[in-house]
């Protein structure tokens, strides 16, 4: 629960998928579930199931009506509306991410298998924790740690119901926690100097 990507880290993925995909070593479709879970902070499985007819790049959402927490709308952003735009619709197709049979989605398995390919390829190392799931803990906590979003928005662009569930992803990496932990020193040095210059100091009575 506490593997983070670092950015360095999502961007040789990224970079690494594109490059898996140009090799022939990656199918198109493999692809683009990696950039919209990255895009989006989806669970696998949503993007997996994902249908045209419930994508509206003019209105700018995608919509889950069945999705783990019930229904389900996320925004397109420009990031996410790019490989959208970019992918190839099969005539007679919803899926936007098909299998092999057009008739059926991709399934979370292979989409994983690409994964961790992309991993092994990038040199990003998770070990136990190499999951899909961790492209969502990552885009889920750098929502959470965005002190200019408000919490009822944040939780509906990650995607989660409850305030308990989206705490869990609110994890900081240890670089985020030194700046803090330094910059919250500094100004305690400097409102305790501030105060012995100018305020008054009073002798504390010893207790009876």
């Amino acid at each position: 629960r506490q593997r983070l990507f670092t950015e360095a880290e999502v961007g040789r993925l990224r970079a690494m998928s594109g490059k898996l995909e140009a090799e022939g070593k990656s199918t198109a479709t493999v692809a683009l579930g990696l950039r919209l879970l990255f895009a989006t902070g989806c669970r696998a499985g949503e993007i997996c199931g994902l249908r045209w007819s419930h994508v509206d790049l003019e209105a700018g959402f995608m919509r889950w009506p069945e999705s783990k927490p019930g229904f389900l709308q996320k925004p397109v952003t420009a990031e996410a509306r790019a490989p959208l735009k970019k992918a190839n619709r099969i005539v007679g197709g919803d899926w936007v991410c098909p299998g092999s049979d057009p008739k059926k989605s991709l399934r979370v398995e292979t989409l994983e298998a690409g994964f961790e390919r992309a991993m092994k390829e990038a040199k990003v190392d998770a070990r136990e924790n190499a999951s899909l799931h961790l492209i969502r803990h990552w885009f889920a906590t750098r929502i959470y740690t965005d002190g200019t979003i408000p919490l009822p928005v944040q939780m509906a662009i990650v995607g989660h119901k409850s305030v308990a569930t989206a705490m869990r992803y609110a994890h900081v990496d240890r670089a985020q926690v030194q700046r803090a932990a330094a910059s919250a020193a500094k100004r305690r040095t400097a409102a305790v100097k501030a105060a012995g210059k100018s305020g008054k100091v009073v002798k504390m009575e010893s207790a009876k």
